[in-house]
């Protein structure tokens, strides 16, 4: 968990400082929101590939379909990441993102009060940890996917776009 939110904030600091020390600056700080979204979003999906019997662990009323159902979500937010890059698409990838948020945090909070799941070890504890971070994520996913800085601006460097 703390690993995906050092990835956001990461990426979203070095575009700014790309903004504040660049001669011609070619990215606005709503863009670097977009962008950290996206990468935090890869992260998750190869996540769900490379420990998908963690995160299976985690839906045991799906039963057979635990597995797949894994790899779909690792799928969609590998494509919602994508679709944020691209600017036609970035409204309607952060929704989609949005909901997903809403539809997991029950997920995660069965895995954090059954202690299975990745980084679920600290048990109901990680409840008080994870919720009030979910909530943020989702805000940040809204300000910055939805009506942040626009990457449509990227065509035209320098300009500002409508």
């Amino acid at each position: 968990m703390l690993l995906m939110y050092a990835i956001l904030f990461g990426v979203f600091f070095i575009f700014i400082l790309e903004e504040k020390f660049a001669e011609t600056p070619k990215i606005r700080p709503g863009q670097s929101g977009v962008f950290s979204i996206a990468a935090v979003f890869f992260y998750l999906s190869a996540r769900h590939f490379l420990s998908a019997a963690d995160y299976a662990d985690m839906v045991p009323f799906l039963g057979g379909l635990r597995m797949p159902s894994v790899y779909a979500v690792g799928v969609f937010q590998g494509a919602a990441a994508l679709l944020l890059l691209v600017w036609r698409t970035q409204k309607a990838a952060a929704a989609a993102l949005i909901l997903f948020q809403i539809a997991a945090m029950p997920i995660h909070f069965y895995g954090a009060v059954h202690s299975v799941g990745p980084d679920h070890t600290m048990g109901p504890m990680y409840v008080v940890l994870r919720m009030p971070m979910e909530l943020f994520m989702t805000w940040w996913i809204w300000k910055f996917g939805t009506f942040g800085t626009p990457l449509k601006e990227l065509r035209h460097p320098g300009k500002w776009v409508n």
